[in-house]
């Protein structure tokens, strides 16, 4: 499990289910501590609002033009939206851009692990530019990653967060998940391909361990133009 302490929050729209945190393949809801099942829906509010404003941005269609409750104008361009991940697989991500030089820093992956546990909570309770305080309002990191990287967070497999599949087909495996997390990254630098020659790393947390080799190899072997770069230390 994730840090979020087992509470589960899910969100249904047709086909659509959104999972904070939590087994993939549970059909139980056990009931969640107070505090955390109000944290989760301050962001669960907080990520629907995204989905609204971004909708007046000019120059991307994704681009997130304010956020509720934050008091204060971020130095930097973030979006919000959806990858294709394959047929009938849509991966929503959050995109923040480098608050030091966008065009030369390094790109970075962040996935969540669980399984079943969204990366939004990464960018919201962890390295990323947001977050929120206990009356909801959002603050800016000041130890954010992306005061020196760009940093996409992708919400995979789907099923998890506010990714989804038309099928309404949620049992997969390991291998399938590399496979979709490739597709969905291509997607991603369709959508921006200023950021193709970017160094690109991939981060991942608790079953990330699984998430980022198993992508990972397949970024290394395949045919994608990707600027992958991959550090080793000698362990001692």
């Amino acid at each position: 499990m994730c840090s979020c302490l087992g509470s589960r929050l899910w969100w249904k729209r047709n086909v659509h289910q959104f999972s904070w945190c939590g087994n993939l393949s549970s059909t139980t809801l056990p009931r969640a501590p107070e505090k955390n099942t109000a944290k989760m829906l301050q962001h669960l509010v907080l990520l629907s609002a995204v989905f609204f404003v971004k909708c007046l941005a000019q120059d991307h269609v994704d681009l997130v033009t304010s956020l509720p409750g934050l008091t204060e104008s971020p130095n930097f361009k973030h979006y919000s939206g959806y990858l294709q991940a394959g047929p009938g697989k849509y991966f929503h991500y959050w995109f923040v851009e480098s608050q030091h030089s966008p065009s030369t820093d390094p790109l970075v992956l962040w996935l969540n692990g669980g399984p079943g546990c969204s990366s939004m909570e990464g960018l919201l309770a962890e390295n990323g530019p947001f977050h929120l305080k206990d009356d909801g309002k959002v603050y800016i990191n000041p130890y954010s990653w992306n005061k020196q990287a760009n940093v996409l967070y992708l919400d995979s497999p789907a099923g998890v967060g506010f990714s989804y599949s038309t099928s309404g087909n949620y049992q997969i495996g390991d291998p399938q998940v590399a496979e979709d997390n490739y597709q969905a990254l291509q997607q991603f630098f369709v959508r921006f391909p200023s950021f193709v020659r970017n160094d690109f790393y991939v981060f991942a947390e608790s079953y990330g361990g699984v998430y980022g080799p198993s992508l990972s190899k397949l970024i290394a072997s395949g045919t994608a133009k990707i600027n992958f770069k991959v550090t080793t230390r000698n362990a001692t």
